[in-house]
C-alpha cells in the first residue's frame, strides 16, 4: 500500500501552478480562487505545524497575478454562470445567492442579470418543465397538486405572481418557454455540446478550431449520406 502523499509547504511557484491547474478545469471568481488557495495552504500548514497567516501575502500575490493575466474576471464569471443557471431554470434570487456565495459584488451580479437573454418568466417555465410542475404534469393530477406546485416555484426563488402564471398556464402558453443552447434542436444538441467541450478543454485556439472543423465535416458527411443512399459506399469521412 502506497504511503499517503505529504503536502509540501506553499511557495509562490507551487501556488501559482495550483491556481492555473484549478482554473484550467473550473471557471472561478477572485474570491473563490482565494478560498481554494487558502484551503490548500491550510492543509499543508496543519501537516507541518505552520501558521497559515504567514502565507497570506503569497496568496494575495498569486490571485493578483491570475487577475492581471485575465485568468480570473468576476464580470465574465458572473455572466457565464448567470447564462448557465438561466438555461437550467434558475431564478434571479437563486442566481444572486449563488454568485454572492462566490464573492461577486452586487453591482456585477445585477449587471449580469440585466444583460441576460433569458427572462425571469422564461426561466420559470424551464424550471417547471424540468420538475414537471403545473402544465407539464399529468392532467389528472394537476388540480390536486396546484398548491404544492406553487410552493415549489416559490421555494425556487420565483415570485408568487410569476409562479401563478406558469402553474395556471395552458399548454399553448408554455410551448415557447424552452431554452436550449443558441436555439438548438434535440438532434443538434450532441454536436453543439461536443463543440462546447472542445472549447472548454483546450486553451490552444488553433486546436479548438481544428476540432470544431472536424465536427462540422462529420456533420456534412452524415447529411450527404442521408440524402444520397446510393452513394453511401463511395463517400468517406473527411479527416483533418
Amino acid at each position: 500500500m502506497a504511503a499517503p502523499k505529504i503536502p509540501k509547504l506553499p511557495t509562490i511557484e507551487r501556488l501559482t501552478r495550483s491556481a492555473v491547474h484549478y482554473l484550467d478545469r473550473y471557471s472561478s471568481s477572485e474570491h473563490n480562487l482565494r478560498k481554494v488557495l487558502e484551503r490548500r495552504v491550510l492543509k499543508a500548514c496543519r501537516h507541518h505545524g505552520r501558521d497559515p497567516a504567514d502565507y497570506a501575502e503569497i496568496i494575495d500575490a498569486v490571485v493578483e497575478k491570475c487577475t492581471g493575466a485575465g485568468l480570473v474576471d468576476d464580470r465574465v464569471y458572473a455572466e457565464t454562470k448567470t447564462a448557465s443557471l438561466r438555461r437550467r431554470g434558475g431564478s434571479s434570487r437563486k442566481i444572486e445567492a449563488r454568485l454572492a456565495q462566490k464573492g461577486v459584488d452586487r453591482e456585477t451580479i445585477q449587471s449580469a442579470l440585466d444583460g441576460g437573454t433569458v427572462s425571469e418568466e422564461t426561466a420559470a417555465g424551464v424550471y417547471a418543465r424540468r420538475r414537471r410542475l403545473g402544465p407539464f404534469r399529468n392532467a389528472a393530477d394537476r388540480s390536486a397538486r396546484r398548491e404544492r406546485d406553487l410552493a415549489a416555484m416559490c421555494r425556487a426563488g420565483f415570485s408568487f405572481f410569476i409562479a401563478l402564471r406558469i402553474i395556471d398556464a395552458s399548454d399553448d402558453d408554455v410551448s415557447c418557454l424552452r431554452v436550449t443552447k443558441r436555439g438548438a434542436t434535440r438532434s443538434q444538441r450532441p454536436e453543439i455540446s461536443r463543440c462546447f467541450t472542445y472549447l472548454n478543454m483546450f486553451h490552444n485556439i488553433d486546436y479548438a478550431k481544428k476540432a470544431l472543423f472536424e465536427v462540422w465535416c462529420a456533420s456534412v458527411h452524415l447529411l450527404a449520406v442521408s440524402r444520397a443512399p446510393n452513394l453511401r459506399k463511395g463517400i468517406q469521412p473527411i479527416r483533418v
